[in-house]
């Protein structure tokens, strides 16, 4: 059973009672748990204790400030991946907010602050944390070994179940050559073939490679290139599983069918025999039996095409591969239980002789849980994209150079352009001539200590209409460099019209008002 959903906490550090008050009010209102700390060392000591799901802390602090706090949290394991909001009311320059995100921060809020800035901010960096976690926790807990490395084969990551392979912490196998994990020679040949993958399909392997206990082990891998925005390779991701029992299962099978029969009746994986012209089911371990709901003498009467639901045109296609090559990974798959039903597997086939005769020994793994937590992680990036599209306010990201790369269904509303004009479109076509030099001050962000981070723009609209926002900007990073600005804006057209006819009113009234004083 699922556990009810809690609610996101956060940490606020600050050396003044009274900021810490205001944050805690504010935040509780919207449905957070706060906790505060009046220090940065305290700070750490909550952090380690609670694991809070964003911290937001004072720059200023004594002791300790609020950029050696960030980069103390960052640098150790069990706080590196929680958001860190830094706020200031004296370290308010660019320079400061670049020193933030230097020492890692994931925002930077200069006091005074809207309320509303304030909680988008936290919402967006909580809400990355829980799908963050979300993933680590899958990539963490999976038996697979999971990594990456660059393309001259130095690991970046790596999962617990890889550092458990290699008898060694994840922090520490970070930064080592793969030579030294799987040897020389089979490193080079990785890396060469990693720098001749063309295509996106990834590429599989089986090896042989001794454990940290000095078993020998067969591991299938299945490696993907990662690539940058122009295509180009800029590292390797890995997932790497342990069949060194299917083997074992299918070598027991070759020496001797009583060895392989003992193997497969306590096999977790499903496993059958099949006869290669008929496609008849041979035999069936428990586990495939109980996958499907048949008994062992109901399956025996049962041919491919009666479980599985590939058309015999693919079955027969796998088949050929598995005669001319000996083994075939075939990938996804879904089978069909007894009652109709179907059920989500990954399939491999060797070819293995069974009785004295060539026949199909097929490995069959319910992946169910697995694709699960997929469509998990697939209907969380939903929710998040469809925050973006039906926020009130318009969302909008564009490129150093002032050109619009992203426009929510908001700004849609607002400034008549569909997402598609948008996106063809530069902020020098939008912005009215005297407000363009601020927008383009946005974009180099080159704020002084005195000026807000919130600015007002008027742009005009597809329709020809004036329309006034108050727009906060923030710089998009990639690679550790700006490579463009997201910015939240707020239609304040009417409050602007607001505010003039009252001053105008109020301008008639003092002149009525001299007139009969003079009279």
């Amino acid at each position: 059973m699922n556990s009810a959903p809690t609610h996101p906490t956060v940490l606020a550090v600050n050396d003044e009672p009274n900021v810490l008050g205001l944050l805690t009010v504010l935040l509780e209102r919207e449905g957070y748990k706060v906790i505060a700390a009046e220090s940065g060392t305290r700070a750490l000591e909550l952090a380690f204790k609670i694991e809070p799901d964003i911290i937001i802390s004072d720059v200023v602090m004594p002791l300790m400030d609020g950029f050696e706090l960030c980069h103390r949290l960052k640098e150790d394991s069990r706080t590196a991946f929680v958001p860190v909001l830094l706020m200031s009311a004296v370290r308010t320059g660019a320079a400061d907010s670049l020193n933030g995100l230097v020492a890692g921060a994931d925002d930077y809020l200069e006091i005074p602050f809207r309320r509303q800035e304030l909680l988008v901010k936290v919402a967006r960096l909580t809400e990355r944390h829980r799908v963050e976690r979300h993933y680590r926790e899958i990539v963490e807990e999976s038996a697979d070994i999971i990594y990456t490395r660059d393309m001259d084969g130095h690991i970046t990551s790596i999962n617990e179940a890889g550092a458990r392979f290699f008898g060694r912490t994840a922090e520490e196998l970070v930064g080592v050559p793969l030579s030294a994990l799987v040897g020389e020679e089979r490193a080079a040949k990785d890396i060469a073939e990693a720098q001749q993958i063309t295509s996106q399909e990834p590429m599989r392997w089986v090896n042989c490679l001794n454990d940290a206990e000095g078993t020998e082990r067969y591991l299938e891998g299945i490696i993907t290139l990662e690539r940058d925005a122009q295509g180009e390779p800029v590292g390797v991701r890995g997932v790497v599983r342990d069949i060194t029992e299917r083997m074992r299962v299918e070598e027991a099978m070759r020496e001797s069918e009583e060895r392989y029969r003992a193997l497969v009746e306590q096999s977790s994986d499903g496993i059958l025999i099949i006869d290669i012209e008929t496609k008849r089911i041979l035999e069936a371990n428990p586990a495939y039996c109980k996958l499907l709901g048949y008994t062992s003498e109901e399956m025996i009467e049962l041919t491919l095409n009666d479980v599985v639901t590939t058309s015999s045109e693919r079955i027969d296609e796998s088949i050929g591969r598995v005669l001319i090559g000996g083994y075939h990974f075939i990938g996804e798959r879904q089978h069909r239980r007894r009652d109709g039903s179907l059920v989500d597997v990954e399939v491999s086939v060797n070819s293995v002789s069974f009785g004295g005769k060539q026949v199909l020994c097929a490995v069959v793994r319910d992946i169910t849980e697995r694709k699960r937590a997929e469509e998990a992680l697939r209907d969380n990036e939903k929710r998040y994209r469809d925050l973006f599209e039906n926020a009130n306010d318009l969302i909008y990201t564009h490129d150093l150079k002032g050109n619009f790369t992203s426009l929510n269904k908001a700004g849609e509303r607002i400034t008549g352009y569909t997402r598609d004009e948008a996106v063809r479109m530069n902020i020098a076509q939008v912005v009215v001539p005297d407000h363009l030099e601020k927008a383009r001050e946005m974009i180099a962000r080159k704020t002084s200590e005195e000026v807000s981070t919130v600015y007002e723009l008027d742009i005009n609209a597809k329709d020809g209409r004036r329309v006034s926002l108050e727009v906060s900007t923030r710089l998009i990073y990639g690679d550790g460099r700006a490579i463009g600005v997201q910015g939240i804006a707020r239609d304040v057209t009417e409050r602007k019209r607001a505010e003039l006819a009252l001053a105008q009113q109020v301008k008639r009234e003092t002149l009525i008002n001299r007139i009969s004083g003079a009279v």
